[in-house]
C-alpha cells in the first residue's frame, strides 16, 4: 500500500528586476554573469542580429539609437535605472581595439561600482552588446575566467606575450615536464595538513595531452573533487565554437560575421574564456604558412568544432604575496585543422580554500610554435625548478604575479 501526497500551490512570485539601482540587485539579475547565458546577444540567443538589423535601419528611433552608442546600450540592454543621480555610468576605451570598450556602473545607493565588456560585434556602424562581467565584486559562477578578445589591432602582441607567458608556465609546453616529482604532497590550504596531488596518464597523446590529475585529503584519504566540471576521463569541459553570420550592411551588401569562441562549460550554461575575430584567425593560420588549408576547412555555419583534450601538464607555483601555493594547470586546444593543429592552451589555477573547495581561473595563450616570426625571437626559460619569476607585462590582461623561491 503506497502512500500519495499532495502538495498545493499557495502563492507564487514575480519580481521585475528592470530598474536595477545597486550591485546586490545586478548580481541577483545576473547570478550567472552574461557570457554563455540567456542575456550573451552574441554567441547565445542571437538576439544581437535581430537587434543590430532592426537598429541600423532605424538609427532615428529614439529606442533602438540607444543601443548604437556602449553606455546607453549598456544600461538599456541590461535594465539599469536611467537616473545619474543614483547610478553613475563611465565608458573606458582604448587606442588598440574599438570595437570593444568597459562600460563601469557606479552604483551610488550602497557604494559598489560593477564593470561590464562591451562588444561591437557587427561592425563599426552597428550596435553594442553586453558581451562579460569583468568585475570580480559581483560573482559569475564557480569559476572566474578572464576572457580575452583577439582582434586584428592586438594579435600580433598577443602572440609574442602569450609565447612568453607559455615558456614561463610551462618549459617545453608540448612535453608534460612537471616541476615536481608525482604523487607529490603539499599543504594546499594552510591547514596544516598536506593533500597529495596524482598525475596519471590516460595513454593517448603522448607528452601534450591525455593526463589525469587527482587531489587526495592525507588525514582522510578522500579524494578532493576539482571544480568546473572536471573529470579525470576528459578533463575539463573546454570547447571551440565557430559562430558565423552573413548579414547585410546600410549599402545592401552582404558582410561575413565570424568569429571562434573558447568557452568552458556545457552547451547551455558556458563561459566564453576567448574570443578570435575572423581576421586575426586569417593571419595566425597566414603566419604558419596554413592560410590555404585553413580557408578549405573554414566552416559556412555556426556549430562547434571540437572537444579540449584532457590535462597536458601540471605545476605548482608559490606566487608572491599568497601564502599558499598555486595548482597551474593546462589544456591543449586544437584549432580548425585537426588534432595536430595547436591552437593554444587554457590555463587554469586552483587555490583550495580551508573547506576544500576551490578558487579557480581559466584563460587562454596562443600557442605559436608554428609561428616563424617568434621562434626567431630569443626565448628565455625561466631559472631553477618553476619558483622563479614570471616574465609578464603590466598590461597583460591576465593578473600574473610574481614567483618568490620556496623557503
Amino acid at each position: 500500500m503506497g502512500f500519495q501526497y499532495t502538495c498545493v500551490i499557495t502563492s507564487e512570485t514575480l519580481h521585475d528586476m528592470d530598474s536595477i539601482c545597486t550591485a546586490e540587485e545586478f548580481r541577483q539579475a545576473y547570478p550567472d554573469g552574461i557570457t554563455g547565458t540567456m542575456m550573451d546577444y552574441v554567441s547565445f540567443n542571437g538576439a544581437g542580429a535581430a537587434l543590430n538589423d532592426h537598429a541600423t535601419s532605424n538609427r532615428a528611433d529614439w529606442w533602438y539609437g540607444k543601443l548604437l552608442e556602449p553606455a546607453s546600450a549598456a544600461v538599456t540592454l541590461l535594465n539599469i535605472l536611467d537616473n545619474p543621480n543614483k547610478v553613475g555610468v563611465r565608458v573606458e576605451k582604448t587606442d588598440t581595439d574599438s570595437d570593444t570598450c568597459t562600460v563601469t556602473f557606479e552604483f551610488h545607493e550602497d557604494g559598489n561600482a560593477v564593470s561590464v565588456q562591451m562588444l561591437q560585434p557587427y561592425g563599426p556602424n552597428g550596435i553594442w552588446v553586453p558581451y562579460t562581467q569583468t568585475d570580480q565584486t559581483v560573482q559569475e559562477s564557480a569559476s572566474s575566467v578572464s576572457p580575452n578578445i583577439i582582434t586584428s589591432q592586438n594579435v600580433d602582441d598577443t602572440i609574442a606575450e602569450d609565447a612568453r607567458l607559455l615558456e614561463a608556465l610551462f618549459p617545453d609546453h608540448h612535453e608534460s615536464t612537471p616541476n615536481v616529482s608525482f604523487p607529490y604532497r603539499v599543504d594546499l590550504n594552510g591547514d596544516g595538513v598536506e593533500e597529495q596531488l596524482e598525475i596519471s596518464n590516460l595513454g593517448y597523446n603522448g607528452g601534450d595531452g591525455g593526463y589525469a590529475l587527482t587531489v587526495t585529503d592525507t588525514s582522510t584519504g578522500n579524494k578532493i573533487p576539482l571544480p568546473d566540471g572536471y573529470t579525470e576521463e576528459a578533463g575539463f569541459p573546454i570547447w571551440t565554437f565557430y559562430a558565423h553570420r552573413i548579414h547585410p550592411t546600410e549599402d545592401d551588401q552582404q558582410e561575413e560575421d565570424a568569429r571562434l569562441l573558447i568557452q568552458l562549460g556545457e552547451e547551455k550554461r558556458c563561459q566564453t574564456i576567448a574570443t578570435i575575430m575572423l581576421n586575426p584567425l586569417y593571419s595566425i593560420y597566414e603566419r604558419q604558412n596554413l592560410y590555404d588549408r585553413f580557408k578549405d576547412v573554414l566552416p559556412d555555419h555556426s556549430g562547434r568544432i571540437g572537444s579540449a583534450d584532457a590535462l597536458s601538464g601540471c605545476n605548482v607555483f608559490y606566487y608572491e604575496n599568497e601564502q599558499n601555493p598555486v595548482i597551474v594547470l593546462k589544456t591543449y586546444v586544437s584549432g580548425l585543422l585537426g588534432h595536430v593543429d595547436t591552437l593554444g592552451y587554457v590555463i587554469t589555477e586552483l587555490r583550495l580554500q580551508e573547506d576544500d573547495t576551490w578558487v579557480s581561473k581559466h584563460y587562454f595563450l596562443l600557442d605559436s610554435c608554428g609561428d616563424m616570426s617568434v621562434m626567431q625571437q630569443e626565448m628565455k626559460s625561466p631559472a631553477g625548478n618553476g619558483n622563479s619569476f614570471l616574465p609578464f607585462s603590466e598590461q597583460t590582461d591576465v593578473d600574473f604575479i610574481q614567483l618568490a623561491p620556496n623557503d
